[in-house]
């Protein structure tokens, strides 16, 4: 042919590279790089199938859509302009972290590369498309939810538009018919989705409020009145599971976001309708009133009875506890989550209490003598002359628990079990600490509560009694005057020999710790009507219909939670009961974390303590990296008895002190050792003891009537390094509160603390009040 000469568009070269005139652009690709784009877009697929995000919460559907993100972004990265590509991958390396950012650093290289050899290159800006894309997915922007699935949109479209005018027209309006489509199924969710809202979440909170009132009337005792009402509100949460898991509910299960709030509600609704269907099932065949019977102690049949039901009602609630974690989503809506945490934190309270009567169902035929008789000692104590445990024991019981009913087999003084013989067996026993063979527990039994740590009490005093008595006893049961006030709620006022008005519950503190040193001329006297008022009360408690267990647990809980009531048995079978209920109450300190006990021994010996008052605070320094920890742990005495006026029991000294001065031995109890002790700022000695592992620092106190003294220990150690603050802190069960105050602050970060913790930048602090034993945890941020 002749005339002009032909014209070849230009292509790209064999090796990927396109024409370097300004404003070309590549027209086309060779086979071979339309097959690396192609594996590029399948190995990218592939990894964002194996990475996180859940922009529906149904797995397969966000697998599909995480591979198709990949998809597009590599077609697009093979065909976008560089700028695209270059701003596409900084703001993917501007939002990650850890691999995320490796990867958008590669990308974003790659990018800059190609702008500096000012080449186009369809393989490799399919590469950073490919890369870009599996950073965005693990963006980490956490200023408010959602912002990363924001930053990500805009980041894709930066790339896709970059695209768009390179395409040829039969793909863009592919493109445009794909998305039109795309946007119309979701609309259509979005409608179903809103749909839902309106109707659904009114019934659902109708519900939700059906289930308070039923568990109202549980808590009052009306169980059938509860079953009616948990049926209805079954009914009114299977009919909300039915309507969101419709078939025609599907459109809104693939609009992201509006997927996971409509299976949350789903989820709720469905969880709802199980715990429900099962309270039903309890309130209508479980009634705990009925296991009292009406000549005294429990019903073991019905015990057993009733446990399988129960044990079938905890598996529920656990599930449904797991089933509600699964559905919390940064996507959901703030009313929706904060409904959810509510839903959550009422289920959960749900199983600890349902988790609680499990396990006493199941111990309870053991502790309650079903197949063989138990036989326990119980230690009353008197913290009027402080003992390690709260008082001295001033007088005992045994008692004997056969298929479910208690008989009091006697009651006794401390001097009944005396037995001087076995002083130096006790001093011989490597398990018994200095500080206790010092009250010689053989020849006084008054000093069974020597250690704060009640397992040891429970051994040394059964061992004790069973060698004076030739009676092996199962447990051991400790119990101060606080106790013996709830008992009396329970039986009534007792009139007692000598005086002029029965002891009631309001009288029974007060009498047992001061009164009674006053209203008897003779200690003799004086003894002989607290052991017939403790027989007395015991075996009315023992014949009588018991309280229901609600009032039980409101009148012996607090009781529990400060140590003033105990038990340990030597059955194994009984530890998860005890041990969940905080009756075996121990102080068993961790390795790696610290310990705090005060603990006050009346040395006169006299009952003055009654008028003791004491507080505690715990001043910490803890370095976070190292594990040191600096500690100044003072102790504010106040000695509130009067100089005379009151018996010389309570007066009396034994160190020709003026009258109403109060001697006692007040010890920390610790891991780390004492550097300085200063009492009012002016340096004293420390008798330091080790004992199991801790450290006992020891220090006499001589508190004049009316005066207060305190007490500084400078102590300094280590727990385990790392984040988090570990302090064990002990309490003695005294007549008067002893409350304790620990503060800790981090050399380095800020801390962060629980419910009951007051953090202040980088210190936190907690006051405890009534408590035996509790565990503060804190953490720092860096």
């Amino acid at each position: 042919m002749t005339g002009s000469p032909e014209v070849t568009a230009p292509r790209d070269s064999p090796d990927g590279a396109a024409s370097r005139h300004r404003g070309s652009r590549p027209r086309g690709a060779t086979p071979a790089q339309e097959r690396e784009v192609l594996a590029i877009a399948c190995v990218g697929a592939l990894a964002a199938v194996l990475t996180s995000g859940a922009p529906t919460g149904i797995w397969f559907l966000d697998g599909i859509y995480r591979a198709l993100f990949v998809v597009v972004l590599t077609y697009a990265g093979s065909r976008a302009r560089r700028w695209g590509l270059i701003l596409a991958s900084a703001v993917a390396a501007a939002g990650s972290l850890g691999i995320g950012l490796l990867i958008a650093f590669v990308a974003f290289a790659t990018a800059v590369a190609l702008v500096g050899a000012n080449r186009r290159n369809r393989v490799a800006g399919a590469l950073v498309g490919a890369l870009t894309a599996l950073a965005l997915l693990r963006l980490q922007i956490h200023l408010f939810d959602g912002l990363s699935a924001l930053v990500a949109a805009v980041a894709a479209s930066v790339l896709v538009g970059s695209t768009w005018k390179v395409l040829h027209r039969s793909t863009k309006r592919m493109a445009v018919l794909l998305v039109s489509a795309s946007l119309g199924v979701l609309l259509v969710g979005a409608a179903i989705s809103l749909s839902l809202a309106l109707t659904q979440g009114r019934r659902l909170q109708s519900a939700a409020t059906t289930t308070q009132q039923a568990v109202d009337q549980v808590r009052k005792g009306h169980n059938d009145d509860a079953a009616s009402l948990f049926a209805d509100a079954g009914t009114e949460f299977a009919a909300v599971e039915d309507t969101t898991s419709a078939w025609w509910s599907f459109p809104a299960r693939l609009l992201p976001g509006a997927a996971h709030n409509l299976r949350a509600v789903s989820t709720i609704s469905s969880v709802g309708r199980r715990l429900t269907d099962s309270a039903a099932d309890l309130a209508a065949n479980v009634s705990y009133d009925r296991l009292r019977r009406s000549d005294g102690g429990i019903d073991l049949d019905r015990v057993k009875e009733y446990a399988p039901r129960v044990a079938d009602a905890d598996r529920v609630i656990q599930g449904s506890l797991t089933d509600v974690d699964a559905v919390d989503s940064p996507w959901l809506l703030p009313q929706l989550s904060s409904r959810l945490q509510e839903f959550n934190r009422r289920v959960s309270q749900l199983a600890d209490e349902t988790e609680l009567a499990d396990v006493a169902l199941a111990a309870a035929p053991g502790l309650l003598g079903s197949e063989t008789p138990r036989v326990y000692l119980v230690l009353l104590g008197n913290p009027a002359e402080a003992r390690d445990l709260g008082g001295h024991i001033g007088n005992w019981a045994q008692v004997t628990v056969s298929k479910g009913r208690m008989t009091v087999d006697r009651v006794g003084l401390p001097g009944d079990l005396t037995n001087p013989s076995l002083e130096a067996a006790v001093a011989e026993d490597a398990d018994v600490p200095a500080s206790t063979l010092a009250l010689q527990p053989a020849v006084f039994p008054q000093n069974w509560g020597a250690s704060l740590d009640f397992g040891f009490d429970a051994q040394l005093s059964s061992r004790l009694y069973k060698a004076k008595t030739q009676t092996q006893v199962d447990g051991v049961i400790y119990a101060d005057p606080y106790a013996m006030k709830a008992l009396l709620a329970s039986t009534g006022p007792i009139t007692v020999e000598g005086l002029s008005k029965p002891i009631s519950a309001d009288d029974a503190v007060t009498f047992l710790t001061r009164d009674q040193y006053s209203a008897f001329t003779t200690g003799t006297a004086a003894d002989k009507a607290v052991t017939d008022l403790v027989d007395t009360a015991l075996s009315r408690f023992a014949e009588q219909t018991l309280p229901s267990p609600k009032d039980l647990g409101d009148r012996f809980a607090p009781l529990v939670k400060a140590g003033r009531l105990r038990m340990i048995t030597f059955h194994p079978s009984d530890a998860a009961l005890l041990g969940r209920t905080g009756l075996s109450n121990r102080l068993v300190r961790r390795d790696g974390e610290d310990l705090v006990a005060v603990v006050s021994r009346n040395a006169n010996p006299s009952k003055i303590d009654a008028y003791m008052r004491r507080s505690s605070r715990v001043n910490v320094q803890w370095d976070p990296a190292s594990g040191t920890v600096e500690s100044d742990v003072t102790v504010t005495v106040t000695n509130t008895a009067p100089e005379s006026g009151l018996p010389a029991v309570v007066l009396d000294n034994s160190f020709g002190l003026p009258d109403g001065t109060n001697v006692s031995d007040l010890a920390l109890i610790t891991p780390f050792e004492v550097e300085s002790v200063d009492l009012d700022g002016a340096e004293v000695a420390v008798n330091p003891q080790q004992e199991g592992g801790l450290w006992r620092h020891t220090v006499r106190l001589q508190v004049p009537p009316g005066a207060t003294q305190r007490l500084t220990f400078h102590l300094s150690g280590a727990v385990t390094p790392g984040r988090q603050y570990r302090v064990r802190v002990g309490t003695q069960p005294l007549l008067s509160p002893n409350p304790t105050t620990v503060r800790v602050r981090t050399r380095t970060g800020t801390m962060v603390g629980g419910t009951g913790i007051r953090v202040d930048g980088s210190a936190a602090e907690a006051t405890l009040r009534g408590i035996g034993t509790t565990v503060v945890t804190l953490r720092v941020d860096f």
